[in-house]
Protein backbone atom coordinates (compact mmCIF):
# COMPACT_ATOMS: atom_id res chain seq x y z
CA UNK A 1 0.00 0.00 0.00
CA UNK A 2 1.14 3.47 -0.86
CA UNK A 3 2.14 5.41 2.36
CA UNK A 4 -0.01 7.92 3.35
CA UNK A 5 2.83 10.92 3.31
CA UNK A 6 4.74 10.01 0.01
CA UNK A 7 4.13 11.46 -2.49
CA UNK A 8 2.42 14.36 -0.98
CA UNK A 9 -0.21 15.79 -3.66
CA UNK A 10 -0.45 18.94 -1.32
CA UNK A 11 3.17 19.99 -1.46
CA UNK A 12 3.46 23.29 -3.36
CA UNK A 13 7.65 22.53 -3.79
CA UNK A 14 9.36 24.32 -6.59
CA UNK A 15 10.66 21.25 -8.45
CA UNK A 16 13.74 23.18 -9.69
CA UNK A 17 15.05 22.62 -6.02
CA UNK A 18 16.87 19.56 -4.77
CA UNK A 19 15.24 17.64 -2.99
CA UNK A 20 17.96 15.91 -0.86
CA UNK A 21 18.76 20.00 0.36
CA UNK A 22 15.50 19.65 2.49
CA UNK A 23 12.33 21.16 0.90
CA UNK A 24 12.82 24.48 -1.27
CA UNK A 25 12.29 27.94 0.65
CA UNK A 26 9.02 29.51 -0.02
CA UNK A 27 8.01 32.88 -1.14
CA UNK A 28 9.10 35.84 1.46
CA UNK A 29 10.57 32.60 3.54
CA UNK A 30 11.95 34.89 6.18
CA UNK A 31 8.81 36.40 6.60
CA UNK A 32 6.03 33.40 6.36
CA UNK A 33 5.42 30.34 7.91
CA UNK A 34 7.97 27.42 6.04
CA UNK A 35 6.51 25.67 3.30
CA UNK A 36 5.66 21.92 3.77
CA UNK A 37 8.71 19.37 2.25
CA UNK A 38 9.30 18.25 -0.92
CA UNK A 39 7.66 15.13 -1.91
CA UNK A 40 9.36 12.24 -0.65
CA UNK A 41 11.38 14.51 1.81
CA UNK A 42 10.86 14.94 5.43
CA UNK A 43 13.43 17.42 6.27
CA UNK A 44 11.78 21.16 5.98
CA UNK A 45 15.62 23.50 5.97
CA UNK A 46 14.63 26.89 3.87
CA UNK A 47 17.46 28.55 4.95
CA UNK A 48 19.91 25.16 4.04
CA UNK A 49 21.19 25.60 7.82
CA UNK A 50 21.86 22.08 7.16
CA UNK A 51 24.47 20.17 5.38
CA UNK A 52 24.15 17.98 2.48
CA UNK A 53 25.62 14.90 4.46
CA UNK A 54 23.56 16.14 7.50
CA UNK A 55 20.24 15.87 5.75
CA UNK A 56 20.86 12.76 4.25
CA UNK A 57 21.41 11.23 7.30
CA UNK A 58 18.91 12.84 8.73
CA UNK A 59 16.37 11.57 5.90
CA UNK A 60 17.46 8.35 6.06
CA UNK A 61 16.41 7.79 9.63
CA UNK A 62 13.68 9.47 9.38
CA UNK A 63 12.64 7.44 5.96
CA UNK A 64 13.32 4.23 8.30
CA UNK A 65 10.60 4.97 11.11
CA UNK A 66 7.97 7.07 8.63
CA UNK A 67 8.42 3.49 6.25
CA UNK A 68 7.72 1.10 9.48
CA UNK A 69 5.04 2.93 11.53
CA UNK A 70 3.09 4.75 8.44
CA UNK A 71 3.46 7.92 10.61
CA UNK A 72 4.88 11.39 8.70
CA UNK A 73 7.84 12.56 11.31
CA UNK A 74 9.22 15.82 10.24
CA UNK A 75 12.32 17.85 10.80
CA UNK A 76 11.63 21.65 10.69
CA UNK A 77 14.95 24.10 11.37
CA UNK A 78 14.43 28.16 11.34
CA UNK A 79 17.38 30.45 12.33
CA UNK A 80 15.04 32.71 13.75
CA UNK A 81 11.02 33.15 14.93
CA UNK A 82 9.51 33.96 11.95
CA UNK A 83 7.09 37.32 12.00
CA UNK A 84 4.11 35.72 10.52
CA UNK A 85 4.67 34.16 13.91
CA UNK A 86 4.53 37.10 16.24
CA UNK A 87 2.94 36.25 19.44
CA UNK A 88 3.39 32.33 19.20
CA UNK A 89 5.25 30.38 21.43
CA UNK A 90 7.72 27.60 19.94
CA UNK A 91 5.03 24.98 20.76
CA UNK A 92 1.95 26.98 18.82
CA UNK A 93 4.31 27.35 15.63
CA UNK A 94 5.15 23.80 16.11
CA UNK A 95 0.90 22.89 16.15
CA UNK A 96 -0.04 25.65 13.19
CA UNK A 97 2.90 23.99 10.54
CA UNK A 98 1.00 20.77 9.93
CA UNK A 99 -2.23 22.41 10.06
CA UNK A 100 -0.98 24.54 7.49
CA UNK A 101 0.75 21.84 5.60
CA UNK A 102 -2.31 19.80 5.62
CA UNK A 103 -5.36 21.84 5.09
CA UNK A 104 -9.24 20.27 6.25
CA UNK A 105 -11.04 23.58 5.10
CA UNK A 106 -10.61 22.95 1.47
CA UNK A 107 -13.45 22.20 -1.42
CA UNK A 108 -12.66 18.64 -1.84
CA UNK A 109 -13.60 16.33 0.37
CA UNK A 110 -11.78 13.11 -0.44
CA UNK A 111 -8.77 15.37 0.12
CA UNK A 112 -9.93 16.87 3.69
CA UNK A 113 -9.99 13.15 4.56
CA UNK A 114 -6.89 12.45 3.26
CA UNK A 115 -5.39 15.60 4.70
CA UNK A 116 -7.40 14.49 8.37
CA UNK A 117 -5.41 11.52 8.28
CA UNK A 118 -1.84 12.86 7.63
CA UNK A 119 -2.29 15.35 10.62
CA UNK A 120 -3.74 12.36 13.05
CA UNK A 121 -0.14 10.79 12.11
CA UNK A 122 2.15 13.75 11.92
CA UNK A 123 5.33 14.07 14.01
CA UNK A 124 7.17 17.28 13.94
CA UNK A 125 10.17 18.20 15.57
CA UNK A 126 10.46 22.39 15.39
CA UNK A 127 14.22 23.46 16.03
CA UNK A 128 14.51 26.95 16.66
CA UNK A 129 18.72 27.75 16.36
CA UNK A 130 18.68 31.41 17.68
CA UNK A 131 16.83 30.31 20.61
CA UNK A 132 18.23 27.50 21.28
CA UNK A 133 14.71 25.77 21.36
CA UNK A 134 12.99 22.55 20.36
CA UNK A 135 9.19 21.22 20.41
CA UNK A 136 7.96 18.19 19.18
CA UNK A 137 4.33 18.02 18.19
CA UNK A 138 2.58 15.17 17.73
CA UNK A 139 -0.73 14.16 16.27
CA UNK A 140 -3.46 12.15 17.62
CA UNK A 141 -2.32 8.62 16.26
CA UNK A 142 0.83 9.50 16.59
CA UNK A 143 0.85 9.49 20.29
CA UNK A 144 0.18 6.29 20.37
CA UNK A 145 3.51 5.60 19.23
CA UNK A 146 5.74 8.57 21.30
CA UNK A 147 4.39 9.90 24.56
CA UNK A 148 4.09 13.46 25.93
CA UNK A 149 7.12 12.49 28.10
CA UNK A 150 9.15 11.01 25.41
CA UNK A 151 8.70 13.74 23.37
CA UNK A 152 9.67 16.53 25.66
CA UNK A 153 12.93 14.55 26.77
CA UNK A 154 13.98 14.63 23.17
CA UNK A 155 13.58 18.22 22.79
CA UNK A 156 14.57 19.06 26.24
CA UNK A 157 18.15 16.97 25.54
CA UNK A 158 18.54 18.89 21.63
CA UNK A 159 18.03 22.34 23.33
CA UNK A 160 21.08 21.94 25.86
CA UNK A 161 23.32 20.13 23.05
CA UNK A 162 21.98 22.67 20.79
CA UNK A 163 24.46 25.77 21.86
CA UNK A 164 27.42 23.52 22.69
CA UNK A 165 27.52 21.55 19.47
CA UNK A 166 26.87 22.61 15.41
CA UNK A 167 23.12 21.92 14.25
CA UNK A 168 24.46 18.51 12.27
CA UNK A 169 25.50 16.53 14.74
CA UNK A 170 22.46 18.00 16.94
CA UNK A 171 20.01 16.93 14.47
CA UNK A 172 21.17 13.64 13.39
CA UNK A 173 21.36 12.47 16.60
CA UNK A 174 17.47 13.99 17.01
CA UNK A 175 16.82 11.82 14.57
CA UNK A 176 18.23 8.53 16.08
CA UNK A 177 16.45 9.14 19.12
CA UNK A 178 12.99 9.84 16.46
CA UNK A 179 13.46 6.71 14.63
CA UNK A 180 14.60 4.32 18.20
CA UNK A 181 11.47 5.85 20.01
CA UNK A 182 8.90 5.82 17.50
CA UNK A 183 9.95 2.45 16.71
CA UNK A 184 9.38 1.12 19.65
CA UNK A 185 6.33 2.69 20.65
CA UNK A 186 5.43 4.22 23.90
CA UNK A 187 6.97 0.86 25.81
CA UNK A 188 5.74 -1.62 27.89
CA UNK A 189 4.86 0.17 31.27
CA UNK A 190 2.74 3.04 29.12
CA UNK A 191 0.95 0.32 27.41
CA UNK A 192 -0.03 -1.38 30.42
CA UNK A 193 -0.79 1.42 32.07
CA UNK A 194 -3.22 2.44 29.34
CA UNK A 195 -4.74 -1.12 29.49
CA UNK A 196 -4.88 -1.98 32.99
CA UNK A 197 -6.50 2.20 34.51
CA UNK A 198 -10.02 1.48 32.94
CA UNK A 199 -10.00 -2.06 34.70
CA UNK A 200 -8.44 -0.57 38.00
CA UNK A 201 -11.42 2.42 37.38
CA UNK A 202 -14.01 -0.13 37.06
CA UNK A 203 -13.13 -2.16 39.75
CA UNK A 204 -12.79 0.60 42.10
CA UNK A 205 -16.31 1.35 41.60
CA UNK A 206 -17.56 -2.29 42.12
CA UNK A 207 -16.22 -2.05 44.97
CA UNK A 208 -17.60 1.04 46.51
CA UNK A 209 -20.90 0.28 44.86
CA UNK A 210 -20.76 -2.85 46.72
CA UNK A 211 -19.77 -1.62 49.83
CA UNK A 212 -22.80 0.69 49.65
CA UNK A 213 -25.25 -2.14 49.53
CA UNK A 214 -23.89 -3.56 52.06
CA UNK A 215 -24.27 -0.81 54.36
CA UNK A 216 -28.02 -0.51 53.06
CA UNK A 217 -28.88 -4.02 53.12
CA UNK A 218 -31.52 -4.71 56.01
CA UNK A 219 -29.94 -7.06 59.30
CA UNK A 220 -26.58 -6.07 58.39
CA UNK A 221 -26.38 -2.89 61.00
CA UNK A 222 -30.36 -3.47 62.39
CA UNK A 223 -31.97 -5.57 64.55
CA UNK A 224 -32.41 -8.99 62.74
CA UNK A 225 -29.14 -9.82 64.26
CA UNK A 226 -26.48 -10.49 61.00
CA UNK A 227 -26.56 -11.75 57.58
CA UNK A 228 -27.74 -15.24 58.70
CA UNK A 229 -28.97 -14.54 61.88
CA UNK A 230 -32.67 -13.57 62.38
CA UNK A 231 -34.54 -12.16 65.42
CA UNK A 232 -34.17 -14.62 68.28
CA UNK A 233 -31.08 -16.83 66.66
CA UNK A 234 -28.51 -15.70 69.83
CA UNK A 235 -31.49 -16.04 72.78
CA UNK A 236 -29.99 -18.52 75.48
CA UNK A 237 -33.21 -19.79 76.23
CA UNK A 238 -36.60 -20.66 74.34
CA UNK A 239 -37.16 -24.36 72.80
CA UNK A 240 -34.23 -26.46 72.60
CA UNK A 241 -34.74 -26.41 68.20
CA UNK A 242 -35.20 -22.71 68.78
CA UNK A 243 -31.77 -22.59 71.02
CA UNK A 244 -29.89 -24.68 68.31
CA UNK A 245 -30.82 -22.10 65.89
CA UNK A 246 -30.20 -19.61 67.47
CA UNK A 247 -27.00 -20.76 68.25
CA UNK A 248 -25.86 -21.17 64.53
CA UNK A 249 -27.41 -17.98 63.51
CA UNK A 250 -26.02 -15.94 65.94
CA UNK A 251 -22.62 -16.96 64.81
CA UNK A 252 -22.95 -16.79 61.38
CA UNK A 253 -24.28 -13.50 61.90
CA UNK A 254 -21.48 -12.16 63.96
CA UNK A 255 -18.96 -13.93 61.72
CA UNK A 256 -20.28 -12.36 58.52
CA UNK A 257 -20.25 -8.39 60.01
CA UNK A 258 -17.76 -9.00 62.68
CA UNK A 259 -19.58 -6.65 64.89
CA UNK A 260 -20.34 -7.14 68.74
CA UNK A 261 -23.82 -7.24 69.60
CA UNK A 262 -25.62 -8.34 66.13
CA UNK A 263 -28.59 -10.96 66.71
CA UNK A 264 -28.64 -9.28 70.13
CA UNK A 265 -32.59 -8.57 69.66
CA UNK A 266 -32.38 -12.29 69.86
CA UNK A 267 -32.25 -12.38 73.37
CA UNK A 268 -35.76 -11.31 74.52
CA UNK A 269 -37.67 -14.33 72.95
CA UNK A 270 -35.23 -16.30 74.61
CA UNK A 271 -35.56 -14.77 77.67
CA UNK A 272 -39.53 -16.00 77.30
CA UNK A 273 -38.83 -19.48 77.21
CA UNK A 274 -39.08 -22.36 80.66
CA UNK A 275 -36.23 -25.25 79.13
CA UNK A 276 -33.07 -25.61 79.38
CA UNK A 277 -30.99 -24.73 76.67
CA UNK A 278 -28.67 -27.27 76.25
CA UNK A 279 -26.35 -24.74 74.12
CA UNK A 280 -25.99 -22.56 77.41
CA UNK A 281 -26.62 -25.20 80.73
CA UNK A 282 -28.26 -22.45 82.28
CA UNK A 283 -32.12 -22.80 83.19
CA UNK A 284 -34.36 -19.66 82.09
CA UNK A 285 -37.25 -18.16 84.26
Amino acid sequence: AAHLFSPNPDAAADASCDASRGACPPAGSSLSLPGPPAPGSWVVDPHRLLSVQAVMAIESNLSAVNASTQLGCFLVLLPTMPEAAAGKTIKELARALPAQWFPLSIDDPKAASANRRRLERSVVLLVVRSASRAEIWTGSKAKKKMSGQQARKISRKLARALPVQGVDSVLSTAAVELRKTLGKGRGVLSNFRGVMMPVLLVAGLFYFYLKNQRATMPGLHGPGGGMMGGGGMMGFGGRVDAARMAGLGGGLGAGMTGMAGLGGMGVAPGMRGRRTSPMSGLRQR
